[in-house]
């Protein structure tokens, strides 16, 4: 009888069991198909087995059928997001990691995945896990980046019309003067000299304007994939130059430029850090006493072998409550002063670059941002290409616009200078003279490119190969920009540096 019972109850005891597991099975279920977050389960070798609803609406695809012959490691852009996760859950981790992955239509998806690795009841090894979409999260910072460069530009505008204009107008003044006055010189010595002194200045004039170009090109790039090893100190000269007449208005600004390691990164996103941190300074003081106030910008070595830069400046200051919302995008605007996106935008690319930034800040007396960045990996040493002995050299200048010829042919009167006026004309003078000593030739031409040219001079003539040196005005395409990163050809810019063009013939 006793027995009866006691069967009885566990009877109703593994009844209410049963139809605790269902419900909680119906509840996953409903969690599963309904959720707003994305689920999935895979094999550990990436085939997927099962994902929702709302993962592949996140991944652009109709149903969660549509992902059934698709490999997951097909979903990850970057290869190296795949080996992490994996080798932390071979690890016995349960990962979160933020993962870029491709939709269906090519666009980027970012996710933030939690994830495990268990058994099934077959003794399976599964992976499953969780996703939340934040690329909406991701484009927002993308946009306030651009904010912060659209105001950069923004602020630059008056100060770049400002120092164009000037040596334009110098130029075009001393040229004037030169052109009326030389039809009616004669042996006159004294008008002879005025002559010489005003093309003098209009030559230092467009020196100027060169280097403002060189300079606001800087800003102009969008290139935050082609990082690579580069020197902070001329990132920081070029920004203060393209700063000075916003500067000069509110302080003096003191340049410690001291012995720093190259860095990897990108001129234009490091300029842009620079120019966000020195514009945010300069607003921090009114304008009308700058000889009471002062920027100091300093360039040297952290503790680490880092490269460190501060930015030093004698404004109001921030309290320690300002202090804390420092780099919050939306903090309350200070009046009069910048936008409120500088500091945010900075940090933003400084730890993008693997650095960090800190600011040390009382109220009255101004304050200090502080980038740290890390070296760059020494390089591998490079077997020096083969140089021709020294003398007069024979060169061939490849470009679609004549007058770069010509000038060169000017500009080099001690060297013999050919010109080609594309690729056709190249080939016939190199195949006339397969040892010439230097190849000057134009990036960006039309039918057939420098690269290309490049190309089949590395097949047929590897030594000459060698001995090109590219010229631009510096539009560069991201398949050119990554053919650059590929070789050890140098690259002269147009305008010419003088200098460096007598120094790349001598030296080659």
């Amino acid at each position: 009888m006793d027995r009866a019972r006691l069967t009885g109850e566990e009877e109703l005891r593994a009844a209410e069991l049963a139809a605790a597991l269902r419900e909680s099975y119906a509840w996953r279920a409903l969690l599963f198909e309904r959720g707003l977050a994305g689920a999935f389960r895979l094999t550990p070798a990436g085939q997927i087995l099962e994902v929702n609803p709302a993962f592949a609406r996140m991944l652009g695809y109709g149903a969660p059928e549509d992902l059934k012959t698709v490999q997951a490691d097909a979903l990850f852009l970057d290869p190296a997001d795949r080996r992490a996760l994996f080798d932390a859950l071979e690890g016995g981790r349960e990962p979160s990691q933020e993962l870029r992955l491709r939709r269906a239509d090519g666009a980027t998806l970012f996710v933030v995945a939690q994830c495990r690795q268990r058994r099934n009841l077959e003794g399976e090894l599964v992976v499953e896990g969780t996703v939340l979409d934040v690329t909406a999260l991701r484009e927002g910072e993308a946009g306030l980046l651009q904010a912060g460069r659209l105001a950069a530009v923004g602020a630059l505008a008056a100060g770049v019309a400002h120092e164009v204009n000037s040596p334009l107008a110098g130029i075009l003044a001393n040229l004037a003067f030169a052109l009326e006055a030389l039809p009616g010189l004669g042996g006159d010595a004294e008008a002879a000299r005025e002559v010489g002194a005003a093309l003098l200045d209009a030559r230092a004039a467009a020196e100027r304007l060169r280097d403002i170009v060189r300079d606001l090109r800087l800003f102009a790039r969008i290139d935050e994939g082609d990082r690579g090893p580069i020197a902070v100190g001329p990132v920081l000269e070029a920004t203060l130059d393209l700063l000075a007449n916003q500067l000069r208005h509110r302080a003096r600004v003191v340049r410690e430029l001291g012995e720093a390691p190259m860095v990897v990164a990108t001129a234009s996103s490091l300029g842009q850090a620079f120019l966000n941190l020195l514009l945010d300074a300069a607003q921090a003081i009114p304008e009308g006493n700058a000889s009471k106030n002062e920027i100091r910008v300093t360039l040297g070595l952290d503790a680490d072998g880092g490269a460190m830069v501060e930015i030093a400046d004698s404004g109001a200051g921030m309290s320690a409550e300002a202090l804390a919302h420092a780099f919050d995008p939306h903090r309350p605007r200070r009046a009069g002063g910048p936008a409120g996106v500088g500091l945010p935008v900075a940090r933003s690319v400084i730890e993008g670059l693997g650095g960090s930034i800190a600011l040390e800040s009382t109220p009255g007396r101004g304050t200090t941002a502080r980038v740290r960045l890390p070296p760059a990996p020494a390089p591998a040493p490079e077997e020096p290409a083969p140089r021709p002995e020294r003398g007069r050299r024979r060169l061939l200048v490849v470009d679609d616009e004549p007058m770069v010829g010509k000038a060169l042919r000017r500009l080099l009167p001690e060297h013999e200078v050919i010109s080609a006026a594309g690729a056709a004309e190249a080939r016939a003078a190199i195949e006339a003279d397969p040892d010439l000593d230097l190849i000057l030739c134009d990036l960006m031409m039309p039918e057939v490119s420098g690269v290309e040219l490049y190309r089949e001079l590395e097949a047929r003539f590897p030594a000459l190969a060698r001995r090109v040196v590219f010229i631009t005005g510096g539009a560069f395409t991201p398949e050119v920009r990554a053919f650059l990163r590929a070789v050890t050809n140098p690259v002269l810019e147009k305008p010419f540096d003088l200098h460096r063009l007598r120094a790349l013939v001598a030296g080659r």
